[in-house]
């Protein structure tokens, strides 16, 4: 199917379902005819309800209408399946035939026309399964494979970068810290530990927490090297506290 012509191909595909029933024939004219609001609403709810010989008529009546007066977007772009209906009276009973088949339609006005739409994908994939556009139905559940993968992906790349972010924010304030008490001799006051990992840290400036505990040795866990750091903090805020005072 061509993305630019959705609905078009799908429409043609539907053409090209056989009918091999009279029944299911006349119920798929039966639908064709909706658009020009030749067939009166209460034979549309006979035919739709009451006057289908059997089973796949219901679903031939569906094919029609949407050849006639249905739309369905590019699922690469949104999703949306649309009737396109003459008057109130005939939406009415078309809305009968639809909740009849299990689908119940949203309802809106466009340039005087009624419209019955549907804007979830999985029903979406259901009306086409039903009204005989298979292929229509797999190239949607496609489309909507590949957006969520794209999406996941997005997910994944943002969350990585606001992680990043995160973490060049929090390794510079710990160097901004340690600078100032290299500056004014406080430095070497700090224990044997706590020198060794505000060296570490301003080795690694880039990398996490938990990936600066590997370069220990031995290696120290993500939890220790951020007591550490704290620690670290809350000796150089004393210091400045008494020099305050």
């Amino acid at each position: 199917m061509k993305k630019d012509s959705f609905s078009s191909s799908v429409k043609e595909h539907l053409h090209e379902v056989p009918r091999k029933k009279k029944c299911c024939q006349h119920a798929f004219k039966d639908g064709c005819v909706i658009y020009n609001g030749s067939l009166s609403p209460a034979t549309l709810v006979q035919k739709g309800l009451s006057g289908l010989v059997c089973h796949d008529c219901l679903s031939s009546f569906l094919a029609g209408l949407f050849v006639a007066s249905g739309n369905i977007s590019d699922p690469d772009k949104s999703y949306h399946l649309e009737f396109s209906i003459p008057d109130d009276d005939t939406a009415d009973a078309i809305s009968e035939v639809l909740t009849e088949a299990g689908f119940d339609a949203g309802r809106t006005i466009r340039k005087g026309r009624v419209i019955l739409y549907f804007k979830n994908s999985t029903v979406i994939e259901d009306i086409l399964g039903f009204i005989g556009a298979s292929s229509g139905a797999f190239e949607l559940m496609n489309a909507k494979i590949v957006r969520e993968m794209r999406e996941n992906t997005n997910r994944q790349v943002n969350c990585d970068a606001a992680n990043i972010s995160k973490t060049l924010s929090a390794s510079e304030r710990y160097i901004k810290v340690i600078d100032e008490l290299k500056e004014c001799g406080l430095f070497n006051s700090l224990t044997g530990d706590l020198k060794e990992t505000a060296e570490m840290r301003t080795k690694f400036p880039d990398i996490s927490i938990a990936e600066l505990g590997q370069k220990f040795s031995p290696p120290i866990s993500k939890s220790g090297v951020k007591h550490r750091l704290d620690k670290i903090i809350d000796f150089y805020e004393s210091k400045n506290k008494e020099h305050t005072n």
